[in-house]
């Protein structure tokens, strides 16, 4: 996996905002990490990670099947719904309107966004930790790179609305970049999702 392949990334670039990587390799996951995490995170994360495989582990708690499901449809859910948010905001992709009502409407997805997204991505975390040990310590990982990243996350995704005015971008290519930025703030909350559908499928606690 490459910093370069998610779709936020990509539609940026296709609007002439975000230019090729620089010369040589593209850097990785772990070499991009390494640089943003700070000592403490990076122990913790070393900690977590060091623990090893849980084996032998103990039932899941009742009802962690169904509180599965749950976090699926919420998922689905919130998805449908910030998509809408985001395609039906007048203000956003009226490209009669100024440039500051669509930077202040711009803000106000990526704000709404991160306020559901959060509440959700904790609600995962906690079906997680609730159906075995296993996926408690995914649920642990998650948490500890959030907290580790949220900064430089809201730093980095905030600047997008001046790329965008930048190059006079329409309300189409504004509506992609936007859907293309709740993909990448939905990916970790899919992935601890299907962790756990899968964990389900194969009666594994």
């Amino acid at each position: 996996m490459r910093f370069n392949s998610s779709q936020l990334v990509q539609c940026l670039a296709g609007l002439g905002v975000a230019g090729p990587a620089a010369r040589g390799p593209a850097p990785t996951v772990a070499d991009r990490l390494s640089s943003w995490l700070g000592w403490t995170d990076a122990i913790a994360l070393f900690d977590a990670l060091q623990g090893g495989p849980a084996t032998g582990t103990a039932p899941s708690e009742p009802g962690a099947a169904a509180r599965g499901r749950e976090v699926a449809d919420a998922l689905e859910r919130t998805r449908t719904e910030l998509t809408r948010s985001i395609t039906t905001d007048d203000a956003f992709v009226d490209d009669a309107a100024d440039a500051a009502t669509r930077r202040s409407h711009h803000l106000a997805q990526q704000r709404t966004m991160e306020k559901r997204l959060a509440l959700l991505r904790a609600n995962v975390r906690a079906a997680l930790s609730a159906h075995s040990p296993d996926l408690a310590r995914l649920a642990t990982l998650d948490a500890l790179l959030e907290r580790a990243l949220v900064v430089r996350e809201r730093h980095l995704l905030s600047s997008v609305p001046g790329l965008l005015a930048q190059q006079a971008a329409d309300g189409q290519a504004r509506t992609a970049a936007l859907l293309a930025e709740l993909a990448l703030r939905l990916e970790p909350i899919q992935g601890m999702v299907e962790a756990l559908s899968d964990a389900a499928r194969r009666g594994r606690p």
